[in-house]
């Protein structure tokens, strides 16, 4: 049964500044009921208060009153228990064995209309359960998320020279193409075709609003469908080369370039950098001691590029964005110093370092590094 309680009505786009008051100055005595949902007027937003003392509501309202246009009002709240259970083991609780709802993914990726889900902890179950269960976990996942459309099971770690992995059908139509939102941009990609991550979305929002120069001149060595280009164009005028030798992923850059309207910052290539050193090109010779700045999102192997960023960086000096795995147990200062003597073959030192910084956990024992250092030609 509805209970009839206390709201604050405010405009929408006064709500988030009011939660902000009432933080900071109740911060002893919380006033937004924990028990109801908040509602909605029109343009209007509803928080659901706690019942007062007099003196606090005349100090709530006063407050309140010199600063925002409100309205105090009585009104049948709804009670925040008839709201659908908001976790995979929440919504799954009745419906699978205490055994198997240990074992389900806590987490999953999501790529625009796509959930990504692994069941490393699956191989115990038999086959028939094994299906019976993901089916079931997939259902929940579309119910928890209205805005996916379909759900892909991992099967593969990351392989081949395109970074691509294997994924197979658990729920929803097999279209593995989707538009994804990130960071104010829009990617269109294709999981199966191309490499995409979505858990460096903060890291790609780090790089791309960071203080950057007028006009500089940038290579985003590995690109793909063009996550770190594209923002970083979105924050600043530079002048852009982005690169990637799969050409799915090169398609849907070009694609996505004119999605982000960034076309006269960004120029994209279907190309092996290796080629950049290993083939004497208009291009190479365009490119070459040029770079402000570099980008080697590759960490597996970025290490073997080394002598690409710097054949492109300034030798006065630029700024190397570089990403590595590196073991839980071996301090970062380790890692820099093994691209000492790489860098020293190249005649280029590090000048400083600018960030080092863990990214993610890649496995129980990896860690995804980043480093911002900025090089110079010892000459």
């Amino acid at each position: 049964m509805k209970k009839t309680i206390q709201f604050i009505k405010v405009k929408k786009e006064k709500g988030e500044d009011l939660i902000k008051i009432l933080n900071s100055n109740f911060k002893k005595q919380r006033i937004i009921h924990p028990d109801y949902q908040i509602g909605y007027d029109g343009d209007y937003i509803l928080f659901p208060i706690k019942t007062l003392a007099n003196e606090s509501f005349n100090e709530l309202h006063k407050l309140l009153k010199n600063q925002f246009s409100i309205e105090i009002i009585n009104k049948k709240g709804k009670s925040k228990k008839s709201i659908e259970r908001r976790t995979l083991e929440e919504l799954l609780q009745d419906k699978l064995p205490n055994d198997v709802l240990a074992i389900i993914p806590r987490s999953y990726d999501v790529i625009g209309s796509i959930a990504i889900v692994e069941f490393d902890r699956f191989l115990e179950l038999s086959q028939y359960k094994s299906i019976k269960y993901k089916s079931q976990v997939a259902s929940a996942i579309l119910r928890l998320n209205k805005g996916l459309k379909s759900v892909y099971e991992k099967k593969s770690e990351i392989k081949g020279v395109f970074r691509l992995r294997e994924f197979s059908i658990l729920k929803g139509p097999d279209n593995p193409e989707t538009i994804h939102k990130e960071n104010k941009c829009l990617f269109k990609l294709d999981i199966k075709e191309t490499y995409f991550s979505p858990r460096l979305v903060y890291e790609r929002n780090r790089v791309a609003t960071s203080q950057f120069n007028e006009n500089e001149n940038i290579v985003d060595m590995f690109a793909g469908v063009g996550p770190f280009s594209i923002q970083i164009a979105k924050n600043h005028r530079v002048n852009m080369h982005s690169f990637d030798i799969n050409p799915a992923a090169y398609k849907y850059l070009e694609e996505n370039l004119s999605l982000n309207n960034v076309n006269d910052k960004i120029t994209a290539y279907n190309l092996d950098v290796k080629n950049l050193v290993e083939k004497k090109s208009t291009l190479s010779e365009d490119l070459k001691n040029r770079m402000d700045r570099v980008i080697m999102n590759l960490p597996e192997k970025a290490f073997d590029f080394l002598d690409v960023a710097c054949f492109l960086l300034k030798e006065s000096g630029g700024i190397l964005h570089y990403y590595l795995f590196n073991e839980k147990s071996t301090p970062i200062e380790h890692s820099i110093q093994n691209l000492e003597p790489k860098l020293e073959e190249e005649n280029y030192h590090i000048v400083k370092i600018l960030s080092s910084r863990k990214v993610k956990g890649y496995s129980p024992k990896i860690d995804l590094l980043s480093l911002d250092l900025y090089l110079k030609s010892k000459e």
